[in-house]
């Protein structure tokens, strides 16, 4: 929120597990990917849908973007998403990411985003190149040495993994 404008800076839905299922799952079972939710459960090795969320939307209204705030907001919505996730015991996480939000996700803040299944970057809802991704919410870095997850050695150094 900004305080001075007393207006909205961004905003992160999550989606928890129930009857209809996930968004990323339900979408990536249908074309162009066409993987059914029970690959993606033995592909990661998902014990349990109710400890996954789907990261449904993360948005930063345009002032608010990049390099206006030096990636801030963004930045904040994630490390919430972080702290959420190991308080709330969440194993995995699920979404479509854009090609640029995959990248900074992994590249600059070290989250161990992998390709759902090993999935390509595809066209979904108006980005040329999205991918389909999963995360290890909680890790096995936080109680002992990380040797079970599929993080990059990178983040098994840190405990928890990001």
């Amino acid at each position: 929120v900004d305080r001075f404008l007393e207006a909205p800076a961004g905003a992160l839905r999550l989606i928890e597990h129930s009857r209809s299922g996930f968004k990323t799952l339900n979408d990536i079972q249908g074309e162009p990917l066409s993987i059914p939710t029970e690959d993606v459960i033995a592909y990661h090795e998902i014990d349990d849908l109710e400890s996954c969320w789907d990261v449904g939307t993360l948005a930063v209204l345009k002032p608010y973007r990049g390099r206006a705030t030096n990636h801030l907001i963004s930045t904040m919505l994630y490390g919430l998403l972080h702290v959420a996730v190991q308080e709330y015991g969440i194993d995995h996480l699920v979404t479509i990411l854009d090609k640029h939000a995959y990248s900074q996700l992994t590249e600059m803040l070290g989250v161990p985003f992998v390709p759902i299944a090993g999935t390509q970057p595809f066209s979904y809802l108006g980005s040329e190149s999205s991918r389909a991704a999963s995360a290890a919410g909680r890790c096995a870095a936080t109680t002992a040495g990380c040797t079970t997850c599929r993080c990059s050695p990178r983040a098994r150094t840190a405990a928890p993994c990001w």
